[in-house]
C-alpha cells in the first residue's frame, strides 16, 4: 500500500467517524427533548414509542464500534508497512561479517634425518615393481663408506654396531666385509629401501672388466634366494673424510665402479635374516645379518 493513499483513506475514515458521532449525539438527545405522546386515555406513552425513538442511536453505536475496529486495523497495517520499509531487512540483505580463520597449529619440528638428506624420487625396475631402482646407487654407496673413518667404518664393523652410522633417507646401506667373515645385528627403519653390494670394486674401466668377468655371488633373505643385479663399469665421483679406509683423505675422487648389487623394498617390521656371499678373484664377501626392523 502506498503511504499517500493510506493516509488519505485514514483521513476520510476520521471525517466519516466524526459525522457519524455527531449524528448519533443528535439522535440520542432528540427523544429527551420531544414531548411524550398522549394515549386515548390521557396517559403518556413512553414504552413502545420511546423504544422506537432510541433504536437509531443503538445502531449508530454499533456502526461506531465497527468503524473503530476498521480504523485500528488500518493503523496497524500502515504501521507494519512503514516499519518494514525502515527495517534493515527491507533495504536489502545484511552483509555477513567475514569469517575469522582459526589460528594455525604450530608447525611440527622437522625430522633431523629427513631435513639433512631429502629423499629423491626413486625409479622402479620395470621387470620387478617391488624392487627400487636407486639413482646413482654405486656413487651413493661409495660416498657412504668414505664418510666414516677406520674406527667407525661399516666395512670393518665386527658385530653391526655401526649399521646406522651416516644412514640417510634415500636407502639403508649395508656393507660387505674387509677382514674375512662377519656376523652383524642391525636395528633399522621400515621406511627405507635396502641396497648393498654382493661383491664390488672401483678403478678403471679395464679393472672393472676384469673384475666382472669372474664376479659371482648369492643372497638369501629369510630363507629365499635373491638374484643380484650386474652393474658394469659406470663413472662415479665421491668425497670422503680424512682417515677413511677407502681413499685416506677428504679429496674428491672420480673413477669407475662395478659389481653385483641387490636392492630391496622396505622390509616389514620384525626380525629378518640376510646372508651375503660373493667373490671375484681374491675379493670375497661373507656376511650374515640379523635385521631388527622397527617403525621408528
Amino acid at each position: 500500500m502506498a503511504g499517500g493513499a493510506s493516509l488519505g483513506s485514514v483521513s476520510g475514515w476520521f471525517a466519516s467517524l466524526a459525522r457519524m458521532y455527531a449524528d448519533m449525539r443528535m439522535r440520542a438527545v432528540q427523544p429527551a427533548n420531544r414531548p411524550a405522546r398522549q394515549s386515548s386515555s390521557g396517559a403518556p406513552k413512553f414504552g413502545p414509542v420511546a423504544g422506537r425513538e432510541r433504536e437509531p442511536a443503538i445502531l449508530s453505536l454499533m456502526k461506531l464500534g465497527r468503524s473503530f475496529a476498521l480504523l485500528i486495523g488500518a493503523l496497524t497495517l500502515i504501521t507494519g508497512c512503514t516499519s518494514d520499509k525502515s527495517s534493515p531487512s527491507a533495504a536489502g540483505p545484511t552483509s555477513t561479517p567475514p569469517s575469522v580463520a582459526p589460528p594455525a597449529a604450530p608447525a611440527s619440528s622437522p625430522d633431523p634425518e629427513e631435513s639433512a638428506s631429502p629423499t629423491p624420487v626413486l625409479a622402479v625396475d620395470p621387470n620387478n615393481p617391488n624392487r627400487p631402482n636407486l639413482p646413482d646407487l654405486q656413487g651413493r654407496w661409495w660416498t657412504w663408506v668414505a664418510k666414516s673413518t677406520s674406527a667407525t667404518n661399516p666395512l670393518a664393523d665386527p658385530n653391526g654396531k655401526q649399521c646406522d652410522h651416516n644412514q640417510g633417507t634415500t636407502a639403508w646401506y649395508l656393507a660387505g666385509s674387509s677382514d674375512g667373515a662377519a656376523i652383524r645385528r642391525c636395528r633399522m627403519l621400515t621406511r627405507a629401501p635396502i641396497a648393498f653390494p654382493v661383491v664390488n670394486t672401483k678403478g678403471t674401466q679395464a679393472d672393472c672388466a676384469t673384475f666382472m668377468a669372474d664376479a659371482k655371488g648369492s643372497v638369501e633373505l629369510d630363507g629365499k634366494q635373491i638374484q643380484p643385479d650386474r652393474f658394469d663399469a659406470a663413472p662415479i665421483h665421491f668425497t670422503g673424510v680424512e682417515g677413511n679406509p677407502i681413499t685416506g683423505n677428504a679429496e674428491e675422487v672420480k673413477t669407475y665402479a662395478c659389481g653385483l648389487w641387490v636392492q630391496l623394498a622396505p622390509l616389514g617390521t620384525g626380525t629378518h635374516t640376510l646372508a651375503i656371499r660373493g667373490s671375484s678373484g681374491t675379493s670375497t664377501t661373507v656376511v650374515d645379518y640379523t635385521l631388527d626392523v622397527t617403525a621408528r
